[in-house]
């Protein structure tokens, strides 16, 4: 195996990124999702945890498998994180923001809503129990456009980035 410059290791043909990283960005788009299992826990509301934990869990996950991908893609074709997988990991940021707020918005917090002591308890905190739709739409469109970029140069590129292998 060959010694990345960032401690990691590689196989070959294998993944460029760290195992430890792939884990992190996955309990990353998560964190949302424990916070809120926390706090339920908190305010005695556990039962509540059933309604929102197989919605949250699949979309945060499968969310984060395609940052994940984008940025594997572009890491195996520009050879190291250069401007596409910047742009590629912008994307996947605002893509996967965007879905769960929309996601949130639609199914989790009007349930969270309708419960008294939970409204109380947000309010409590200061929290926000509802996010307005254009802010999803917005993120939705700047993934879009993020993503259309990275392909463009990608095509353009015809499929190698300068320092990248082509073969892998």
């Amino acid at each position: 195996m060959e010694r990345r410059q960032t401690g990691g290791t590689t196989g070959g043909r294998g993944l460029r990124g760290s195992a430890g990283g792939y884990a992190g960005t996955l309990i990353g788009v998560c964190g949302w999702l424990i916070g809120l299992m926390v706090f339920l826990l908190v305010e005695g509301r556990g039962d509540l945890m059933v309604e929102v934990l197989p919605i949250g869990l699949g979309a945060s996950l499968a969310l984060g498998l395609v940052l994940l991908v984008t940025c594997e893609l572009l890491l195996r074709l520009e050879g190291r994180p250069g401007p596409m997988w910047r742009r590629g990991l912008m994307a996947g940021i605002a893509l996967t923001t965007g879905v769960l707020l929309f996601l949130a918005e639609a199914t989790i917090l009007p349930a969270l809503r309708d419960d008294p002591q939970l409204r109380r308890a947000f309010e409590r905190l200061g929290s926000v129990t509802g996010f307005p739709t254009w802010l999803s739409a917005l993120l939705l469109f700047v993934a879009v456009a993020l993503y259309a970029d990275v392909l463009r140069r990608v095509l353009r590129a015809g499929g190698a980035a300068p320092g990248g292998d082509p073969a892998s």
